[in-house]
């Protein structure tokens, strides 16, 4: 099972989105799609006891006529 922090509960009166973070914090895997190359990522933007590995996702330097690639 994964969670999706844009599919998550949102409540617009809740200013700390405790049901998103309840979920996301009580995972063991976190998987981070950066989008722009300049984007930084820091694992301490995240607090939980659970959550033991971070995966980066972002596109690879396109090589002329190739598809797009992650790395």
């Amino acid at each position: 099972m994964f969670h999706v922090s844009t599919q998550l509960p949102y409540e617009r009166h809740d200013p700390q989105k405790l049901q998103r973070k309840r979920h996301i914090g009580n995972d063991i895997v976190c998987v981070v799609f950066l989008e722009a190359d300049n984007t930084s990522f820091s694992p301490a933007c995240i607090k939980s006891h659970f959550l033991h590995t971070f995966i980066l996702v972002r596109t690879s330097p396109r090589i002329k006529r190739k598809p797009t690639r992650y790395e």
